[in-house]
């Protein structure tokens, strides 16, 4: 079976027909933009209308209404991000078409909900351990691992999401 048949590439530069460069790319970028507008929205919407913690002891400034914020910022520029790059033929899954559309809108609703218990699995991790900041390298932002603590968790779910949907669509093909 080949995930995606719509990028050429030459065989030398693949091992197997089963990973194209393009969409790998494409993916990551839907990932990567997945869990920033997550970020982005939880801010923003935290500040303006936070008013409800979700856990003070672990992280203080979380609020609910940051959380459906950033899940709402991230579900809307990840899924439109995933339609533009369908529309360009370089589609993020190995079939993207509007009949398959709801795999996307599955993947783009878990994936900053995930990305938020990843952030909150290590800051727990931080307040066991008594330290503010995981390193020195980005004062004030808790290190790099607090950069992409979000990121490492939404990226294991994505991926063993994409391995999930190949397993069913090809099941469905046999």
């Amino acid at each position: 079976f080949m995930y995606f048949s719509k990028v050429t590439i030459p065989d030398t530069l693949t091992s197997t027909n089963q990973f194209k460069y393009g969409q790998s790319t494409f993916l990551l970028i839907y990932v990567v933009i997945g869990v920033i507008m997550n970020d982005i929205g939880a801010y923003f919407i935290g500040l303006l209308f936070g008013k409800h913690k979700m856990n003070e002891r672990i992280s203080p400034k979380k609020t609910w209404e940051g959380f459906v914020g950033g899940v709402v910022f991230s579900i809307v520029f990840s899924t439109v991000f995933a339609l533009v790059c369908g529309l360009i033929d370089m589609p993020i899954l190995p079939i993207f078409d509007l009949q398959h559309l709801y795999y996307v809108i599955i993947i783009s609703i878990l994936m900053p909900i995930i990305a938020d218990i990843g952030d909150f699995v290590f800051s727990s991790v931080k307040r066991s351990f008594g330290v503010k900041d995981f390193s020195q390298l980005l004062p004030g932002h808790g290190g790099i691992l607090d950069r992409i603590d979000s990121l490492i968790f939404a990226a294991a779910l994505v991926s063993c999401l994409i391995i999930f949907i190949n397993l069913i669509l090809n099941s469905q093909a046999l």
